[in-house]
């Protein structure tokens, strides 16, 4: 992507975009803080060009995910509750990336210990997902995984194993057993299993 900047310039979409793929496959290859980086770099271009808000938000979602990802999860938190209050207003509650960003929030909460807004908020995301999507979509398979992780940690696991087996099936019926999807479902499940067991 640098090449790429240094042929269009830095400030080109098409070199935004290939800075965010690369940035992606480093957080699949669990490489975070080059990832982190890279968006942060991205980021900053963008707010300085005052780009359209969908494009940052897009961004700002990533650097969240990085810095879940590094373990510094009131930071991420700051940066998703800044996403969704200038997401709101604009696209309204029931828009695909406000309850993408919602899930990704509720998630942050439960890892800061705060499992009972975790919770409010993953049931109410899950019931949009519904609404918006079905129930075998997989952003909706993704949310009843949100809600399940949230239900477990708020002391209610057989309820929470169930969300998860539901999520799990969906993902298997959908995409096949093999898809990485379904496959992270099967680790969350195997979580809460222990957890029952406990």
């Amino acid at each position: 992507w640098r090449r790429m900047g240094r042929l269009h310039g830095p400030d080109e979409v098409d070199t935004q975009r290939a800075a965010s793929n690369l940035a992606l496959d480093l957080r699949i290859l669990g490489r975070f803080q080059e990832a982190y980086e890279i968006d942060l770099e991205v980021w900053r271009r963008q707010t300085e060009l005052q780009a359209p808000y969908r494009q940052r938000f897009r961004t700002v979602h990533n650097l969240a995910r990085d810095l879940h990802a590094l373990g510094r999860y009131h930071q991420a938190q700051e940066r998703q509750a800044e996403s969704l209050g200038n997401l709101l207003p604009v696209l309204g509650p029931g828009h695909a990336l406000v309850l993408q960003a919602k899930m990704s929030h509720a998630g942050t909460l439960r890892k800061l210990g705060r499992y009972e807004q975790a919770h409010r908020l993953a049931t109410e995301t899950f019931a949009a997902h519904v609404r918006r999507f079905g129930e075998e979509h997989p952003n909706t398979l993704a949310s009843k995984v949100c809600l399940a992780l949230a239900t477990e940690s708020i002391g209610r696991p057989a309820e929470a194993l169930a969300l998860i087996d539901e999520a799990l099936h969906g993902y298997s019926r959908e995409m096949g057993e093999d898809h990485p999807f379904a496959l992270a479902c099967a680790v969350d499940k195997a979580v809460i299993l222990r957890r029952l067991s406990e």
